[in-house]
């Protein structure tokens, strides 16, 4: 995005080119290690005997699909850093049919189970990314589209990109340890709360979803205007978004505690899992509202290329702050409100460290102008 308000279109078709074979090269990476992995993956997590032959079917399968995954992310990352956010949009929303569709073909029909959900999943993932790569080779006479026949990966675009991108990628991982360890403690707790934590992830995903597109639109719009040094249209999107996404926040949240029992009620009859979902729905939905100001702050800065600062406050406040919380104080308070609760708590340390970062860092910027 910022090459794109540079009006750099050299940069924008290394980069562009760059990124996309960078990105199914890692994908095959990751998929090697998971699948290598996998049992001592979930050993570790403590999964429930009861489920642990399925989890390993679904994860070694699901991984499978990784190349698919990250090719589409990047792909759409660069449609929506030159304007297009209807083109991922419909993507996503066919790639979605696709699943659901599949999904009743594979496992009621055909009978495949979990594996079949894993098979649709990953089904959809390569619809996706086949077609949006398809996009950008038919805008290959664009300076951001892919062409075949004169390719590009360079070197040092790819050192920029991995100056910015790795500290988000470590960002990524240090999440993922943190929530390998949440599901360790959510399976200490028994099969309803393991089954409502992932109800929980169903509906909460709405919130999360309003939440990624917030990000990335404040990140795409933030670099197109950094890349032509437009900082008062700058601060006017980072207001602008506040009040959006800040009234998104609180409509989810009224949504999900007004209606998130009978959405529960869709998915699972299980009086205790009900109730177990429930209980976390009044913690965390109240404080949806709160997380915004990280997603905004953070979108901004990354769209500046700020990464490792921003890595740094998350590596605390979200990572190593749950993760003490789950090794001291989860033991002694084993139910799934005091579990749920770490999240909210860290989403305050969170926006704490990012304000103080952004005042600081918008000062600095300033200074530098004068």
């Amino acid at each position: 995005s910022q090459f794109y308000g540079a009006k750099n279109e050299k940069a924008m078709k290394k980069a562009s080119q760059t990124s996309i074979v960078f990105s199914a090269v890692c994908g095959i990476v990751i998929t090697l290690i998971a699948r290598g992995f996998a049992d001592e993956i979930l050993s570790l997590m403590k999964t429930p005997s009861d489920s642990f032959e399925y989890s390993a079917v679904y994860m070694k399968i699901i991984f499978l699909g990784m190349s698919f995954q990250l090719v589409f992310n990047m792909a759409s990352g660069i449609l929506r850093a030159v304007g297009d956010s209807k083109t991922p949009f419909i993507i996503i929303a066919a790639s979605c049919i696709i699943n659901i569709v599949l999904d009743y073909i594979f496992v009621v029909p055909m009978g495949l189970g979990i594996a079949g959900a894993a098979i649709a999943t990953i089904a959809s993932q390569g619809f996706s990314a086949i077609v949006s790569a398809a996009k950008l080779i038919s805008l290959k006479d664009e300076a951001y589209g892919l062409s075949l026949s004169q390719y590009h990966f360079d070197i040092p675009v790819l050192k920029r990109m991995l100056a910015i991108g790795i500290p988000l990628a470590m960002q990524s991982v240090m999440y993922s340890v943190t929530n390998i360890r949440s599901q360790v403690c959510i399976n200490m707790l028994g099969t309803a709360c393991v089954a409502a934590w992932g109800l929980l992830g169903r509906i909460d995903g709405f919130f999360w979803g309003f939440m990624s597109a917030a990000n990335t639109t404040v990140s795409t719009f933030t670099g197109q205007n950094y890349g032509r040094r437009d900082f008062e249209r700058m601060k006017k999107g980072v207001v602008a978004s506040f009040v959006i996404f800040e009234l998104l926040a609180l409509g989810v949240s009224v949504f999900i505690l007004g209606f998130g029992k009978g959405l529960v009620h869709y998915f699972d009859s299980n009086p205790e899992v009900i109730a177990r979902t429930v209980d976390a729905f009044h913690v965390f939905a109240p404080f949806y509202p709160v997380w915004v100001v990280n997603e905004v702050l953070s979108g901004t800065l990354r769209g500046e290329g700020k990464t490792f600062v921003p890595f740094i406050i998350m590596a605390f406040s979200i990572c190593a702050f749950r993760l003490l919380y789950y090794q001291f104080f989860f033991p002694t308070h084993a139910t799934m409100l005091w579990l749920a609760g770490a999240y909210p708590m860290s989403w305050f340390l969170a926006d704490f460290g990012m304000i103080v970062y952004y005042v600081y860092h918008v000062k600095n910027r300033r200074q530098k102008l004068i």
